[in-house]
């Protein structure tokens, strides 16, 4: 089993050394078994978009930048979210050093908002210009990509290693204090990867932003493009001179496009 060990300390305390609770061998094989087949099915099939995007003679439309923008995004999170999880799913603490903790959070958010900003862009490229020049998109990536890099450089200023305490070879990350025999306190302290904020106001202002941003403003757009975008297409006549036969059969085939 992977080996997790916390050193109790606590000023005037009595001291110990407890190990957190492992994993039975067969289940962190398991575990690495399923998180090692999602890294490698990411970075494969993320790569193969990017390279058939690339080449490809037929992708050459506006949808390449942004299908191009998913791939990196997508391939962001299964090389920096997906095994870094692992670690600490597997060691319960952030065995690594502290910047990596920082730069993994950072390219983590990173992923994470480029994928749903261009996930947006995407809805609104359909519903407002169906045919937009690769220009507009290029400067619509840099955009967005500009946004996930600035909005994500605050991971490197609050993530850190940084020590929480625990109560006991039970539970090393619940803060409580281990009564001893002297009914002196021993508390476990386990190093986390996690934020740090000096204002709980800054703090929460920043993740409420974060959500309306990378949730429901995004949710709300697609939500709204799509529906408009399907109205457009149950309401739309086809062109030239009436034909009973004809206008029936594009009902048809419109109620099989809805429920297919």
């Amino acid at each position: 089993p992977a080996p997790s060990l916390a050193t109790a300390t606590s000023a005037g305390a009595n001291s110990a050394v407890y190990s957190a609770p492992t994993r039975s061998a067969p289940e962190e094989a398991l575990l690495i078994a399923g998180y090692s087949a999602a890294v490698l099915l990411s970075t494969v099939g993320n790569l193969t978009v990017i390279v058939v995007v690339t080449r490809g003679r037929q992708c050459r439309t506006d949808l390449r930048g942004f299908l191009l923008s998913l791939a990196v995004a997508d391939l962001l999170i299964g090389c920096f979210c997906l095994p870094f999880t692992l670690v600490n799913v597997l060691y319960r603490r952030w065995p690594l050093p502290d910047i990596l903790c920082k730069l993994v959070s950072y390219c983590q958010l990173v992923a994470v908002t480029s994928s749903v900003l261009t996930n947006m862009a995407i809805g609104f490229d359909r519903f407002w210009v169906p045919a937009a020049d690769l220009q507009s998109v290029r400067a619509v990536i840099v955009a967005l990509w500009t946004a996930s890099l600035l909005l994500s450089s605050v991971q490197l200023r609050v993530s850190g290693k940084y020590a929480t305490g625990g109560g006991g070879p039970d539970d090393p990350h619940n803060g409580a204090a281990a009564a001893s025999d002297n009914e002196t306190a021993s508390v476990v302290v386990v190093e986390m990867c996690r934020e740090h904020w000096h204002s709980p106001g800054i703090q929460r202002a920043y993740s409420v932003f974060v959500l309306v941003l990378t949730y429901l403003l995004p949710v709300s757009v697609l939500c709204a493009t799509y529906a408009a975008i399907g109205r457009k297409l149950w309401t739309r006549t086809l062109p030239g001179n009436a034909d009973s036969a004809r206008d029936q059969q594009h009902v048809r085939a419109k109620r099989k496009a809805s429920f297919s």
